[in-house]
Parts: structure tokens; sequence; C-alpha cells
């Protein structure tokens, strides 16, 4: 089945990372849990996943997604918008393509 997610790349001097929203979004902590499946979360971090600054950006995003069972592969990866934050801060969308 094909899916989309949108991925944000964040490049700072010398730093990458990348983003996924709506997938691997958040690290919780389970506070509760009730045998009718209520669960009762707390936020423990934003995740996002450093990589290499010259890094292949298809390959890296495939590998995340692959290694966390959420694809069997990317299909594609399209460039959204491209923003520049705060001084040397540049932000950028892409668009996700995946086979789960």
């Amino acid at each position: 089945m094909r899916n989309k997610l949108t991925v944000i790349c964040i490049e700072y001097e010398k730093v990458k990372s990348l983003h996924f929203c709506s997938f691997l979004q958040r690290g919780a902590e389970i506070l509760s849990a009730s045998p009718d499946g209520d669960i009762v979360l707390r936020d423990v971090c934003d995740l996002h996943f450093p990589i290499p600054k010259t890094a292949d950006l298809f390959e890296m995003i495939e590998h995340i997604l692959v290694e966390n069972r959420i694809a069997h592969n990317v299909a594609s990866i399209n460039l959204l918008r491209k923003n520049r934050t705060t001084g040397k801060v540049t932000c950028s969308d892409y668009e996700v393509v995946f086979n789960s």
C-alpha cells in the first residue's frame, strides 16, 4: 500500500537532522493502561534523527523508515518548500511516498 508523510530536514552550520511528521514524531512514557485499551502517555521528547551533512537524503529517509518497520521501501521524495529561519538555519519540507 502506498502512503505519504512529511519530513522536515533542518540544517545548521555543521549539522543536519530529520523530523518525521505523523510517524516517529515523539518518544513517550506509558503512565497507565487499562484492559479497555485506554492509555495515558507523557511526552518525553520530540524526535529528530541526526544525519551526516553530506548524506544522501533519499537513502537516509528510506533507512530510517525501513529499520523502524514503517516502510518496505521509499518510492519518491519531493521538495514541498524551503524556509530560511533565523540566522544560518534552513528548514526544508519534503513529501515522502513509501510502500508499506
